[in-house]
């Protein structure tokens, strides 16, 4: 009697409702026919003959052999039950800064009713950060980056283009080290993008500058939350800054991150194709997290965002068939990880391969824990405190309760740590919410995926080569990237 043991399976149907399998230990994807699904469907355990008894009414035992020897030969099938999968505990000798992100000014010429910043100073004073905290950080990246051959600055805030001049010695200082070590630097710049006047962007321009700027769709959508703090709308300014950058300036690469409310979750297919009438190619929505009294997304709300970015993906994939390439990143991220079967173990590298610097040289693992106490890991002018520090070290799917049996674990990473925190209290507790968009979007981008290897090598080559520009400047984001470097050093 011949029994086998599956491998760690998901399943699902494609858009076309045809079985899909997705084998999470190596993050690819199995188109089944009747057969194979048959045999994989009925449990983790198989016994061929049984199987030939049960469906030789239904499929020729020929086929079925057939079937049996090719899902053991592509390793799906085998004689010893699949070893659970194990992630070396790393030290804090063995981690690497390859990226630091400054909160350059705890100051902003916003007032959108979901900043998790409190307005840009993070329930602190609204102050810009000066040159000596500046250059220690820029100082402490070059001084433990190792061998890294590409490191990243991130601006952020408050607004970073308040603190302009400081902004740009920064850029001038840290360049003119990384090109000394031969190092490739890339600035990022999250910005909500009313202060992109030509004079900035002339400088900018051919420094391999990414900026994330904050545009939550058309004027009717946008102007709902993000106004001025005189309480206009902003969009008319964004949009005109936006077209110059992309009319005269391209070489500054932009990628626009609309927050997803209540009001838009079911708009996302609306958001997107209006970005795309006014040049924007690049899109990635992220969901109002929970912050102050609002509670962020419900889980309806996330399950109506979830269907529309799948009706979006649908539209993108049949324009990919007509020579048209669109940069939805939610799921071109994930798209790119199953065409390169990336097994990930970490969400980013908060804390470990990334820090985050306030004004008054306050270090956190990210901005967005920025002025969280709990998360403080010491001062860039003082030193760091690596007891407390490095607080996300080891905290790896491998180690997350909630994540040690989810079919997606190893393309998810396990999530934002603040998304948790926010919604939990403990970071260590995941937010079932976003945990549910989350793996209904890994679904979407494998439903794709089968969907594009259906029309043959030939057809997906061409849509990642076609894709491969809107992915390699920005994916998930700069914390990602970064993690992804660690492990290739591992």
């Amino acid at each position: 009697m011949s029994k086998f043991y599956r491998r760690e399976l998901h399943f699902l149907r494609g858009f076309d409702r045809n079985p899909i399998a997705f084998d999470v230990g190596t993050s690819s994807v199995i188109y089944l026919d009747k057969i194979t699904y048959a045999i994989l469907s009925g449990g983790s355990e198989i016994e061929e003959s049984l199987f030939v008894r049960k469906h030789d009414n239904i499929f020729p035992q020929k086929a079925i052999k057939l079937a049996f020897r090719e899902l053991i030969n592509i390793g799906i099938l085998s004689s010893k039950p699949q070893e659970k999968q194990t992630f070396p505990r790393v030290s804090l000798e063995e981690t690497t800064i390859g990226g630091v992100s400054f909160n350059i000014s705890h100051r902003c010429n916003m007032q959108c009713g979901y900043c998790f910043g409190g307005g840009g100073c993070y329930g602190g004073l609204a102050i810009d950060m000066d040159k000596k905290v500046l250059k220690a950080g820029i100082d402490h990246l070059f001084a433990n980056c190792h061998d890294l051959n590409h490191c990243i600055i991130s601006f952020f805030g408050g607004e970073p283009f308040l603190n302009w001049e400081m902004m740009r010695w920064g850029i001038t200082y840290a360049q003119s080290i990384a090109d000394q070590r031969d190092i490739e630097l890339t600035f990022f710049i999250t910005t909500n993008g009313t202060l992109l006047v030509r004079k900035k962007m002339d400088f900018l321009d051919r420094r391999n500058v990414k900026l994330i700027v904050s545009i939550d769709g058309p004027e009717e959508i946008h102007n709902q939350e993000r106004k001025f703090i005189g309480g206009s709308g902003s969009y008319d300014v964004i949009e005109r800054n936006v077209k110059l950058i992309l009319q005269q300036y391209p070489d500054i690469s932009i990628q626009v991150r609309p927050t997803i409310t209540s009001y838009s979750c079911g708009k996302i297919k609306t958001i997107y194709h209006h970005f795309r009438s006014i040049g924007i190619e690049r899109m990635h929505a992220r969901p109002e997290s929970k912050y102050g009294r609002r509670p962020g997304l419900s889980l309806e709300e996330y399950q109506l965002l979830s269907s529309g970015l799948e009706e979006l993906t649908i539209d993108m994939i049949d324009a990919s068939n007509n020579g048209e390439y669109w940069g939805i990143i939610n799921v071109l991220k994930f798209l790119n990880m199953l065409y390169f079967s990336v097994v990930r173990h970490d969400y980013c590298g908060a804390g470990v391969s990334v820090i985050s610097i306030s004004p008054d040289g306050s270090v956190f693992p990210c901005p967005r824990f920025t002025g969280e106490k709990e998360f403080l890991l010491g001062n860039i002018l003082t030193g760091l405190n690596n007891d407390k520090g490095f607080i996300f070290l080891n905290n790896s799917v491998d180690n997350r309760l909630d994540c040690q049996n989810c079919w997606a674990r190893y393309i998810c990473g396990g999530g934002c740590f603040y998304m948790h925190w926010t919604a939990t209290g403990d970071y260590q507790r995941n937010d079932i919410m976003w945990c549910e968009w989350t793996r209904r979007s890994i679904e979407t981008a494998i439903k794709a995926y089968a969907q594009l290897q259906d029309g043959g090598n030939d057809k997906m080559k061409e849509f990642f080569v076609r894709h491969a520009p809107l992915l390699s400047d920005f994916g998930e984001g700069a914390n990602e990237l970064l993690t992804s470097i660690l492990n290739e050093r591992r």
